[in-house]
């Protein structure tokens, strides 16, 4: 939905605007550098709620205090992460993943019982938790706890991870669930979007808008 045009929630309305939905239930932008941040944490790309004052700031740089954003407070200008509420490089091997999950060049964050680490990606076979610690190509058969091969589109899925980063489970046309294309904006979906798109509910189905969480 655009400025101006009637909202349920702030998924349905493009980037950089969000949904109103205690005056107007109308699409409106969102605040500007210095402005206070709407709903305590939202502002317009490329900016962060900072969180000591409240208000719309540029994204933090290497050792300020992480923003907060619609994902919560880790916000960090592009390459950096957010690491125990400060912005810092991106951590390498072995040491703790971001507050988002993300770990620097090729690595992927391995959940474990002791917190969350950053690892070389595992091959097929490997043992894992979660997608992120597989190799490109591979996904968590969270069934058997190892990496195992996407599936190919058509092939039946149950978990919905089984497709690959480029493809969904979605209800298949003879029941049952298969993996699927992402749909795109304005396409009906079940629970993923293609890049940048959220899956919002609408009066009659849901389908896959603009998202105001993209990552900046």
């Amino acid at each position: 939905m655009g400025l101006g045009e009637p909202c349920a929630s702030s998924e349905a309305c493009e980037v950089g605007l969000a949904c109103d939905t205690d005056a107007t239930s109308t699409c409106i932008a969102l605040p500007g550098d210095g402005a206070p941040c709407f709903q305590g944490t939202l502002c317009a790309p490329g900016l962060a709620c900072a969180m000591d004052f409240g208000d719309c700031a540029p994204l933090p740089g290497d050792g300020e205090a992480c923003g907060f954003g619609a994902m919560g407070p880790t916000m960090c200008e592009d390459g950096l992460g957010c690491l125990a509420g400060t912005c810092g490089a991106l951590p390498g091997e072995g040491a703790e993943c971001t507050t988002d999950s993300r770990c620097a060049g090729e690595l992927g964050c391995d959940f474990t019982a002791n917190g969350s680490f950053c690892v070389t990606k595992k091959a097929a076979g490997g043992e894992c938790q979660n997608d992120l610690v597989c190799q490109d190509g591979l996904h968590c058969d969270f069934s058997v706890g190892v990496c195992a091969a996407d599936y190919a589109l058509g092939e039946g899925c149950s978990a919905g991870n089984e497709c690959g980063p480029t493809a969904t489970c979605m209800p298949g046309d003879g029941g049952g669930f298969v993996c699927a294309a992402l749909p795109g904006v304005g396409e009906s979906c079940a629970f993923e979007c293609d890049a940048n798109l959220v899956c919002a509910a609408q009066p009659d189905n849901a389908v896959c808008v603009p998202s105001i969480c993209q990552e900046l």
